[in-house]
Parts: structure tokens; C-alpha cells; sequence
């Protein structure tokens, strides 16, 4: 990841982290089920914001917020998830 970043600069670096983030890592820690009722993810100032179909599914995800965001930084690398919005 720093390789990305170094060579093709900070703006390029964090388009490819968020596209990352949305299609792969994410489905990858909440799983295929989970990722289905996500509707629109958006990050912007390190903030992944999230738009989840179900409320109950929501809630959990809520109580889970940390632990999503250490599970999505250990992937990356680097802390580039500071916060989680589910919507």
C-alpha cells in the first residue's frame, strides 16, 4: 500500500482505498449476506459512511463499529478508517 502511495501520490492513494474498502475489504469482514443489505458506501475525510437496509442489521453493526474499523486498518495497513456512519 505505501508502494501505491508513494509512487502515484496521496489523492490517487485514497481512490484506490476507497474503491478497496467498498469491494473488497468490506465484504470481506462482514461477509457476503451482511454486504448484501448495504446499499451506498461512501468515504470522505476518513469517514466510511454506510447505508445499511435494515435496522436491526444496523444496530448491530453500530455495536460493532470498532471492531470493524480495526478489522478494515489491520487489512489496509495503515489507520485509514477513523470513523464509521451507518445510515
Amino acid at each position: 500500500m505505501e508502494a501505491i502511495k508513494s509512487i502515484y501520490g496521496e489523492k490517487v492513494f485514497k481512490q484506490y482505498m476507497d474503491k478497496e474498502v467498498s469491494y473488497s475489504i468490506l465484504p470481506e469482514i462482514l461477509g457476503d449476506v451482511v454486504y448484501s443489505y448495504l446499499s451506498e458506501i461512501k468515504m470522505k475525510d476518513n469517514t466510511l459512511t454506510i447505508k445499511v437496509s435494515s435496522s436491526p442489521l444496523k444496530s448491530n453493526l453500530a455495536l460493532q463499529k470498532s471492531n470493524i474499523i480495526k478489522q478494515i486498518n489491520n487489512k489496509i495497513g495503515c489507520e485509514f478508517v477513523e470513523n464509521i456512519v451507518f445510515l
